[in-house]
């Protein structure tokens, strides 16, 4: 499928203008609620649907867009190369094979549940050195506490399920253990006359630092731009139902990149842990919209996942541009209390572990309106408000982030279970008057839209298609959470530039052919999942049955995998 580059796009019908200052979160483009849409234009107005755009400050009729970011494809039809060192990763997966079966728990499980506590544990100490005073460090203890609860647990029920194997089964598992180490270069002495915990919490140590330590890299190119049939949706939706919306490319310079985190499995095949091993050591690229290169380099732990040559899977990575506007100077107070919870308003279960929220949930927070009821305000003193909003944004970002709420890929159907359950709680929302509906936007003009034309049974399929991230805790961390309080003064005299997300439609899937990962086509894309549950199904595949060696996992796919037309593996289903 060809796709047009960014400035091709510029000079081709959407015209590109001076840019004034937008909202830094995303929305939608307004729908019609006053009238029915027509049904032949039903795929135009879901791509519309799924394209994050940001409204100007000022002019409510004015939107600038952000070309989707993708994969390149070269004359060898290759978009990522993949380097990988192949001891490290075949002991890893080896080792963490029989970890589990020694203690009924996933490497990853373990990583999380130490780093958490170590974690919170620096959270507490900082503010008790900050501040003794702190009303929060009440809620850190018991967030620690709840924590340290889980880590014990999880060590307990080690030593429980070990102490049930047979003495010989056990120490010939841990001589293999200590030779897969070996081979990896590291040093795992078995220290008879240690308990079952130590020796095993030792293992996690060691397995966790052969993880994190460099596994290999991939490498390629991607681009912003659009399909001719996709500019002519955007043609369509403006032509027929907002021709007085005017929307223009938002100049952007430069690119960054951000890893994500994933939903992990544990030892019983239950997605419940939020943050595993790095996938990333590093996440280096360079580059604009119209082209750039990434290079990423993969820990251990990540290249095991690769190596398995996956079927269509999103990589867990957000993408950050430098906005060519400046910020002006501002002194501003902001002051947030979750005395009844630490993020009111829209949010989903998934799979009755993790709660989730959508992406524009922490600049949500902050009121435009002084009357309107939320948990944070911001106070302004002097300056730009905008700006201190920016800044606001990053401090509450900054805070619950350190808390283990987490940005994240979701899966097409996690997205799509997702937007669900916020239809069903949107229909408890009086509609807004159609006399007051000339320039709404966002998922409830969405919703309100799609049911006047008698499409609001695939409104939640539409709104699953944005390119977007979500923020997930676990659920039982939601209690812990409430009673957290945040005061910050807030300034800046420089001017600064604003780093704005990037919509991101990355998906890679692997091909027996040129034996290299390929950018997915748009059915691929639609059944791509997070790498870590393309991973998981990899490994349970019929190619990978009895083979826990990820080299020799991604071997036999290459033979015995089922394959499109063209070589790429076709979708895994767990």
């Amino acid at each position: 499928m060809k796709y047009i580059s960014l400035f091709a796009l510029v000079s081709a019908s959407i015209p590109a203008m001076a840019f004034a200052n937008s909202k830094i979160q995303t929305t939608t483009l307004p729908l019609p609620v006053n009238q029915q849409m027509q049904q032949q234009d039903k795929p135009s107005i879901d791509f519309v649907v799924g394209l994050p755009v940001y409204q100007d400050s000022v002019d409510a009729k004015q939107y600038y867009y952000i070309p989707k970011l993708q994969a390149s494809v070269n004359a060898d039809g290759v978009s990522a190369t993949f380097i990988k060192n192949e001891v490290a990763v075949s002991s890893s997966s080896l080792i963490s094979d029989l970890s589990m079966k020694l203690s009924n728990l996933t490497s990853e499980e373990y990583f999380n549940a130490r780093k958490v506590v170590m974690d919170l544990q620096k959270v507490l100490d900082d503010a008790i050195k900050a501040n003794p005073s702190d009303p929060n460090i009440a809620v850190y203890q018991n967030y620690l506490n709840k924590a340290l609860e889980r880590k014990k647990a999880a060590e307990a029920n080690v030593s429980s399920f070990q102490g049930s194997l047979p003495a010989g089964v056990l120490t010939s598992m841990y001589n293999n253990i200590t030779t897969l180490f070996s081979n990896a270069g590291i040093y795992f002495p078995l220290n008879f006359g240690e308990s079952i915990t130590e020796r095993h919490n030792r293992l996690n140590q060691s397995l966790v630092a052969l993880n994190s330590s460099n596994g290999g890299l991939i490498t390629g190119n991607i681009y912003g731009g659009f399909t001719a049939d996709e500019l002519l949706k955007i043609k369509t939706y403006k032509n027929n139902y907002a021709q007085d919306i005017r929307i223009a490319i938002m100049p952007m310079s430069g690119l960054s990149f951000e890893s994500l985190t994933e939903l992990q499995y544990d030892a019983n095949g239950v997605k419940s842990q939020r943050a595993g091993i790095p996938i990333f050591s590093s996440l280096k690229g360079g580059g604009n919209l119209a082209g750039a290169t990434f290079n990423f380099d993969l820990t251990t732990n990540g290249a095991v996942s690769f190596a398995r040559n996956l079927s269509p899977f999103i990589p867990p990575i957000a993408v950050k541009g430098v906005l060519k506007q400046q910020v002006s100077s501002y002194k501003a107070i902001l002051d947030c209390d979750f005395t009844s919870g630490m993020l009111p308003g829209v949010k989903s279960v998934i799979n009755k572990q993790v709660a989730v929220y959508q992406d524009n949930i922490v600049s949500n927070l902050i009121p435009n309106v002084q009357q309107a009821q939320s948990a944070c305000k911001l106070t302004m003193i002097s300056g730009d408000k905008e700006a201190a909003y920016i800044a606001a944004v990053q401090a509450i970002e900054k805070e619950i982030g350190q808390l283990q709420i987490q940005k994240s890929n979701l899966s097409p159907g996690d997205k799509s279970q997702y937007w669900q359950q916020v239809q069903q709680q949107n229909q408890q929302i009086p509609p807004v008057p159609i006399n007051d509906q000339t320039q709404q936007n966002g998922y409830q003009n969405v919703f309100q839209a799609y049911q006047q034309s008698g499409w609001e049974q695939s409104a939640s399929t539409a709104l699953s298609n944005r390119p977007n991230f979500y923020w997930q805790t676990n659920v039982q961390d939601l209690a812990s959470l409430k009673g957290l309080k945040i005061h910050k003064e807030l300034a800046s005299f420089e001017t600064q530039a604003i780093q704005i997300s990037i919509p991101t439609n990355l998906c890679f899937v692997w091909n027996v052919n040129s034996r290299a990962y390929r950018a997915c086509n748009p059915g691929e894309q639609s059944a791509a999942v997070p790498l870590t549950d393309a991973s998981q199904a990899a490994s349970q595949s019929q190619s990978c049955v009895g083979y826990k060696d990820a080299n020799q996992c991604g071997n036999n796919r290459n033979i015995m995998a089922p394959t499109s037309p063209e070589g790429n593996i076709l979708p895994d289903f767990l």
